[in-house]
């Protein structure tokens, strides 16, 4: 099979041969000094990008939050005027409040997250004493299986409350003072804690359909449908 050469490189590589050894040297140094400058052109490139960036985000945050702020002075101003007008106190257990229109709704509150103290842990010791404790049979084994996946922390490291009732419940049956004691000090630990105020907004379109308006940064489209994305994947 008959090949063709590149005449480009034929001329570099006759060019290459031809070099003393100074010329190769100061030829290496030039490609080497034009792929540093390269390199170093990027870094200042990601420099300004970066800090651009940061004021657009920044910019951005702001904005939410002074958003956010305004939300939750007329919700305020709204949950006043509803006890003054209806006469009553509120209910002290309600954790979101829904104000909706034809064109629309808002939801702002806060939600309960499940923590606990550190003496949880010595519940969880007694729990596992009690495991240790069980029989070798195949019950005991399954028993043991379920009481271990009720203590089996989330992803987020913390226990769950449901799990906990449903320890408790197991708990009572068997009747064991060291498993029940273990479940009472881990309810006793238990700590709830707000999570941070939100806001969820809705929009219903002409098609009568709810429309939620996207409020973090994740859930907010591009403003071009056909981003180019390709450096992601």
């Amino acid at each position: 099979m008959q090949t063709h050469s590149n005449p480009t490189n034929t001329a570099i590589n006759g060019d290459i041969a031809s070099m003393t050894l100074e010329q190769l040297e100061a030829l290496v140094a030039k490609k080497r000094q034009e792929q540093s400058k390269s390199r170093d052109d990027y870094k200042e490139t990601v420099a300004h990008m970066v800090e651009e960036n940061l004021l657009t985000l920044k910019s951005a945050s702001k904005m939410l939050s002074e958003a956010k702020t305004l939300v939750f002075s007329d919700i305020n101003t709204l949950l006043s005027l509803k006890k003054e007008v209806y006469g009553t106190s509120g209910d002290k257990s309600q954790q979101s409040w829904t104000f909706s229109t034809d064109s629309g709704s808002i939801v702002a509150g806060y939600r309960m997250i499940d923590d606990w103290d550190d003496s949880y842990t010595a519940g969880i010791e007694k729990v596992k004493e009690f495991v240790n404790s069980l029989a070798k049979d195949e019950d005991s084994a399954n028993l043991a299986e379920t009481l271990l996946s009720f203590i089996k922390s989330e992803r987020n490291g913390k226990l769950k409350s449901q799990n906990i009732l449903d320890l408790k419940k197991m708990a009572d049956k068997v009747g064991s003072a060291t498993l029940t004691d273990g479940v009472n000090i881990i309810i006793a630990a238990k700590r709830p804690k707000r999570s941070a105020m939100f806001v969820e907004a809705s929009i219903v379109d002409e098609s009568g359909n709810k429309e939620y308006i996207p409020l973090s940064i994740s859930s907010v489209d591009f403003k071009e449908k056909d981003m180019d994305l390709s450096g992601f994947f």
